[in-house]
C-alpha cells in the first residue's frame, strides 16, 4: 500500500493517519484536506507543525456496480443503501479485512517511530482507548447522514470512544470552519498538543 506522507516543519511528536473516500486518491485528497480552516484560518499543518500525516492509498478494486477499476478500501455496492444484500458481501469481507491490515500496519509503523506513549491503537483485552472523531454533515448527498449515525451507534457499541459532530451543512466534505476547529478540539483533547 502506498503511503503520502506530510512531514511535520517541527519535531515530530504524533502521526495522524487519514483515509481517502471511494474513487478518490491520495494526491486528491490531502491537497484539499489542506486547504480547509479552521476559524482563525488556519490549516491543520499550520496548527500542528509536529504532526506527520500519513495518507494511505486504497487499492484498484473492480466495482461490481460500475464494472470498472476504481480506489477503494472495499467495494461498497451502494452509498444509497450500504446494508443492500450482494452477492459479492464475502468478497467485501475479504477486502475490508486486508486494508485493515494495510492500516494497521502503518499505525504499528507509526508507533514505533514516535514511540508507544504517543500511540493509542488498543484492542480486546485492554479495551479500545483510540478514540475516534466522526463528523457528518445533513447534507451529505453521497451518503445519507442516518448511515453515519448508525457508524457511530454500532462502534460505540463495540466499545470504541467516538465523538460525533453533525452539522447542518457542508456536503460530503469537512464542514469549514466549524468542522476544523472540531478537528483541532479533538487531537488537542486526546494528545499533549
Amino acid at each position: 500500500m502506498d503511503t503520502h506522507v506530510v512531514l511535520p516543519t517541527t519535531t515530530h511528536t504524533h502521526t495522524i493517519v487519514l483515509l481517502h473516500g471511494r474513487d478518490s486518491t491520495t494526491a486528491e485528497f490531502a491537497p484539499e484536506f489542506f486547504e480547509s480552516q479552521a476559524t482563525d484560518g488556519r490549516t491543520l499543518p499550520e496548527t500542528f507543525p509536529g504532526i506527520k500525516w500519513a495518507f494511505p492509498t486504497a487499492s484498484l478494486i473492480r466495482s461490481a456496480r460500475f464494472g470498472t477499476e476504481m480506489s477503494q478500501w472495499f467495494d461498497m455496492h451502494s452509498t444509497e443503501d450500504p446494508h443492500e444484500e450482494s452477492q459479492h458481501d464475502d468478497d467485501q469481507k475479504h477486502q475490508l479485512s486486508e486494508a485493515a491490515a494495510s492500516i494497521t500496519k502503518i499505525v504499528n509503523e507509526e508507533a514505533q517511530i514516535i514511540g508507544s506513549d504517543h500511540s493509542s491503537f488498543d484492542g480486546a483485552y485492554q479495551g479500545v482507548r483510540t478514540p475516534i472523531l466522526l463528523s457528518h454533515a445533513q447534507d451529505d448527498e453521497v451518503i445519507n447522514i442516518k448511515y453515519g449515525r448508525e457508524l457511530r451507534d454500532e462502534l460505540t457499541r463495540m466499545g470504541y470512544q467516538v465523538e460525533w459532530r453533525e452539522y447542518e451543512d457542508g456536503g460530503h466534505w469537512v464542514n469549514e470552519p466549524r468542522g476544523v476547529d472540531d478537528i483541532v478540539a479533538f487531537v488537542r483533547r486526546h494528545s499533549s498538543l
